[in-house]
């Protein structure tokens, strides 16, 4: 006999939002509640916080399940969304250093960032604090932007957006 599927629990955004940002920080030890954490989506944040790497957990745009909806109404609304993880490092470089020592530095460098939050991510079963599984299928790497840099700020960073469907707890 197989594994028993366990049941999905439902609850409310903030707490999917909170779960990968708990999932960051477990997986990526360079990472502290001061260095991962949900924001807006920002391209450049305002304040750089202490640390080589930082990363932001953003929620993106996200589509109702009509299916779902007409056949339980309130009580069966299911999101599928996009959580936008974006990776920064800082670029304190001399001027003779090239950019490809920003992506791939084999210490700080956003390739191995990217690669790092991918590992933690992709193809995981989000739990909550008690345990419970609550996605109705795993998280799925869906596109990656190109990296950027703000000289001024001394960052540099990448965004990986991940796919994800829970339903919500309107109770």
């Amino acid at each position: 006999g197989g594994k028993a599927i366990p049941d999905r629990i439902d609850l409310t955004q903030d707490v999917v939002l909170e779960r990968l940002v708990a999932r960051l920080l477990d997986q990526i030890t360079e990472l502290t509640p001061t260095t991962c954490y949900e924001t807006l989506y920002e391209r450049s944040p305002k304040i750089v916080p202490g640390g080589r790497w930082f990363v932001t957990v953003a929620p993106g745009a996200g589509q109702f399940d009509d299916g779902l909806f007409t056949g339980g109404g309130s009580q069966q609304i299911s999101e599928d969304f996009a959580a936008i993880i974006t990776g920064y490092t800082r670029t304190q470089l001399d001027k003779t250093d090239e950019d490809r020592v920003i992506l791939r530095d084999t210490t700080w460098g956003l390739l191995l960032l990217k690669r790092k939050v991918l590992k933690a991510l992709a193809g995981y079963d989000l739990l909550d604090k008690d345990g419970k599984p609550f996605l109705r299928g795993f998280l799925q790497p869906l596109s990656a932007e190109r990296p950027e840099h703000d000289r001024t700020q001394g960052i540099a960073w990448l965004s990986v957006t991940f796919g994800l469907q829970f339903d919500w707890d309107l109770s």
